[in-house]
């Protein structure tokens, strides 16, 4: 495992940690919305905004892990803040630098990883924004982009932390300081030359009219600082639709009443442009008058992220609407509380009716308790299935579905309940019932051929056979099987023997014999092993499968040879017994004649043929 070295610049970035007071800090929504956020855009267990500091990496906002911190010399993210860019391990497997680390090796068993520095509003890099997952994974182009989006908003809120404590800082000071001038003068003049390089804009108001505003500010609204001091009011830096609510926060805060310090709304460009902005107001002195301070942040990024999110949801719900599936969500006590609007098409209850309802509640059919009693306890071990199919009985009739869900789970690993989809099978059901009665029937009808019967498919595997097929491939009896291939079949009969006529030519005969079953040609004699004889028709259907015929004609095929055996011996008696032989029909009429004692012609052969003796 290799450490990370420390950067150049260690004792100024470590006081630059040290002064954000983030250290040890509690939870703050502020940075937890935006590592919720880093994990649901990019679909990742963890995401960490970390503050790196001398010995240990501190956790300042935290989804997928219960750890606050991490020691720094295992640290990835000792090595990121090392980085101009972005630090991203694909497989730390793979990567002789991690491989044997412990967070690789043991828990959480980092196996991807990318972060990008958060720098203070002074330069220096105090942490970072990452991304872990347990699997590996590629991150490039868009990804990256949206991360750095998320990361700027980030290091917006930490850069705000920071100036919010030099201003608490600073306005302590200036109440200790008030009764002197000269050195209150001194202060705001080192507060011009801070804010002057400031990111992050500020602003200072006394009732409308603004007395300070730094250059980022100015920048923010596209304006020139000194334009900026001659506006008439703040309020123009506000867009219309969100000024009766910021002056209304105004109003009661200058009343005492209670008001929020920190708000979104849309700001007004110069140009007539809008931009989401966060405010964060303090009650300051300036120049010795009380005054309202305002820190602002250019939100618009992380708002075009919410917004897409959002835009995501609802595009997911429609498409929800419109799929021929309906979604469902459970929650921690298995009880449905959102159904999309298509499950209403299934069973025509209304959705609320199934609400706050259990699957047992609706009725398990006797016939099925067995399946559904293994499927409630994979939903009470929060463990995801697929493809549970079960039967339920409407006001139309018997419905089946097909059903699928995942186990969902908050960012402390606290269960939440199941999504999932379901879909109406019942035509497939009925399909398959009415699929498997006609090859029950085919079955039997085969099985009472006294022929050889099988039934090949388009693509040549075997479908349908019946017992004389079987019992007339004894030998290869254990192969055969629905889904066998012709050629298998045949390959497997020759290696044990069957075909007598194939011996010695075994490969010639085995392509002879796929040429003829993939283009029959009607009927065929095929010599097997212990003189067994069939005749073979095969034919091609419809939908290309090919039906085998045989039937078994040993018997036949015996008593002929036996017959010509006969007739051979018959001639080699008479020809040692006579000088002429002939037959004649119920006329009279010769229909043969052989002279035994001398050769003759056919064509005086044939003078006697059809004539009688006078």
């Amino acid at each position: 495992m290799m450490e990370s070295a420390l950067p150049v610049d260690e004792l100024e970035r470590q006081a630059a940690v040290q002064s954000l007071n983030l250290l040890d800090s509690p939870v703050d929504e502020r940075f937890d919305r935006l590592t919720r956020l880093a994990q649901n855009v990019f679909n990742v267990p963890i995401a960490l905004i970390s503050l790196v500091d001398g010995k240990r990496v501190w956790f300042n906002s935290r989804q997928g892990v219960t750890e606050n911190e991490t020691p720094r010399d295992i640290s990835f993210c000792g090595h990121a803040i090392l980085q101009d860019g972005f630090f991203h391990i694909p497989d730390t497997q793979k990567d002789p630098r991690f491989a044997d680390n412990p967070l690789v090796v043991n828990e959480p068993h980092v196996r991807f990883y990318v972060g990008t520095p958060l720098t203070s509003s002074d330069g220096y890099r105090v942490g970072t924004l990452c991304l872990i997952d347990t699997v590996p994974r590629d991150f490039t182009g868009k990804n990256l982009a949206a991360l750095r989006d998320i990361a700027d908003a980030a290091e917006a809120e930490i850069q705000r932390e920071g100036q919010a404590a030099i201003y608490a800082a600073a306005n302590a000071s200036r109440f200790l300081m008030n009764e002197n001038l000269k050195r209150i003068e001194e202060y705001e003049a080192r507060f011009h030359d801070l804010t002057a390089g400031s990111l992050q804009g500020l602003m200072i108001t006394n009732g409308e009219r603004i007395e300070f505003a730094n250059s980022a500010l100015a920048k923010l609204f596209g304006y020139r600082v000194d334009e900026m001091l001659g506006l008439n009011s703040w309020v123009e830096l506000i867009a219309s639709e969100d000024r009766e609510v910021v002056l209304g926060y105004c109003h009661d805060r200058a009343d005492k009443k209670e008001a929020p310090a920190r708000y979104e709304y849309r700001g007004l460009r110069k140009d007539g442009s809008i931009l989401w902005l966060e405010n964060l107001s303090t009650n300051v002195l300036w120049n010795g008058k009380p005054c309202v301070q305002a820190a602002v942040v250019d939100i618009s990024a992380r708002k075009h992220i919410e917004q897409e999110l959002q835009e995501g949801e609802a595009r997911f719900r429609h498409f929800a609407e419109a799929s021929s599936d309906w979604f469902w969500e459970m929650d921690e006590e298995l009880r449905y509380t959102w159904l999309s609007e298509r499950f209403e098409g299934f069973t025509t209850f209304p959705r609320e009716w199934h609400y706050g309802k259990t699957r047992e509640e609706l009725r398990i059919p006797e016939d099925q308790r067995e399946e559904w009693a293994e499927h409630l306890e994979l939903l009470k071990a929060r463990k995801p299935y697929r493809d549970f199919i079960f039967r339920r009985e409407t006001p139309d009739g018997t419905r089946w579905v097909r059903s699928s869900g995942v186990p969902i789970f908050d960012r402390h690993g606290t269960f939440r309940g199941y999504r999932g989809t379901g879909n109406d099978i019942t035509r497939e059901m009925e399909t398959r019932d009415a699929a498997s009665r006609a090859n029950a029937l085919l079955k039997s009808a085969v099985d009472g051929l006294n022929e050889t019967f099988a039934l090949w498919d388009p693509d040549d595997n075997l479908l349908v056979f019946n017992e004389q097929f079987r019992e007339h491939n004894r030998p290869i009896f254990d192969h055969l099987r629905p889904g066998i291939s012709f050629s298998e079949f045949t390959r497997v009969a020759l290696k044990n023997g069957i075909y007598a006529e194939a011996k010695g030519r075994e490969e010639e005969w085995y392509r002879e014999r796929l040429r003829m079953h993939q283009n029959p040609i009607g009927q065929f004699e095929q010599e097997r092993g212990k003189g067994t004889w069939l005749l073979i028709h095969e034919q091609k259907i419809s939908d290309g499968s090919t039906i085998t015929i045989s039937m078994d004609i040993t018997a036949r095929k015996m008593a002929a040879l036996a017959q010509q055996e006969s007739e051979s011996r018959f001639q080699d008696f008479a020809r040692a017994s006579a000088d002429r032989l002939w037959e004649m029909d119920r006329d009279l009429r010769y229909t043969s004649f052989i002279d035994m004692s001398r050769d003759i012609s056919d064509a005086e052969r044939n003078r006697f043929q059809g004539r009688t003796r006078w």
